[in-house]
């Protein structure tokens, strides 16, 4: 026997229908389904990506630098894949970072380093003592201090994943066992503060920053 629907019946049917109805957006192509709006929900795009900082060896470069900078980008792919402790390192300390920020120390941009002061403990035990350097970076476009900060403790926290040891980072301030680096707003820039853990390390510290700013004046 033929059954009929009553209004009754075809009623949650029909509720059906408006709700699909409405879930659509017709395009020159023919209907889409559109993503549910719930009300009071407020939709953003996703956060942009920091701008590129405008290091003077981007802009104005020179084969030597380009090739030196790609034999950096180069030891760090290779470094990645071999090393576990590297990644972990590189995933904690270094997050949501990428390219020439995670691969390249700051310091590796020497064209932007304006002054080198050794650091020097204020008193306690030893006053005066050596403690490592104070390196002014110039003004750049797109680096801030929380910004450099960020490239300090990953690039530190890098260089002792790979035990400080590794053979392209050897002129690099932050490539010495129990460095921290600190960086505030300067008159002239930004200054980073690299203290190291003891009089050896501070030493060899103060010696690779002041090797930058001189191999910029020779």
């Amino acid at each position: 026997m033929a059954r009929y629907l009553t209004l009754r019946g075809i009623a949650p049917f029909l509720a059906l229908s408006t709700v699909s109805i409405t879930a659509c957006v017709w395009t020159s192509g023919g209907p889409e389904l559109a993503p549910p709006v719930m009300e009071g929900t407020v939709y953003s795009a996703p956060p942009l990506p920091p701008p590129k900082i405008a290091w003077s060896a981007r802009i104005a470069t020179t084969d030597e630098r380009t090739a030196a900078l790609e034999s950096l980008r180069a030891a760090a792919r290779a470094e990645r894949l071999a090393s576990a402790a590297l990644r972990e390192a590189e995933n904690a300390a270094c997050a949501g970072m990428t390219g020439d920020d995670v691969d390249v120390s700051p310091f590796f941009y020497r064209e932007d380093v304006v002054d080198v002061q050794a650091l020097r403990a204020p008193g306690g035990e030893h006053p005066g003592r050596l403690e490592g350097a104070v390196v002014t970076f110039r003004r750049v476009e797109g680096l801030t201090a929380a910004r450099l900060q960020r490239l300090m403790d990953c690039q530190i926290a890098r260089d002792a994943a790979l035990l400080d040891q590794a053979p392209e980072t050897t002129w690099c301030p932050l490539a010495v066992p129990g460095v921290l680096a600190h960086v505030v707003p300067a008159e002239s820039g930004l200054d980073v503060r690299v203290a190291a853990a003891d009089p050896d390390g501070a030493a060899a510290t103060y010696e690779r920053a002041v090797a930058l700013l001189a191999s910029m004046e020779r």
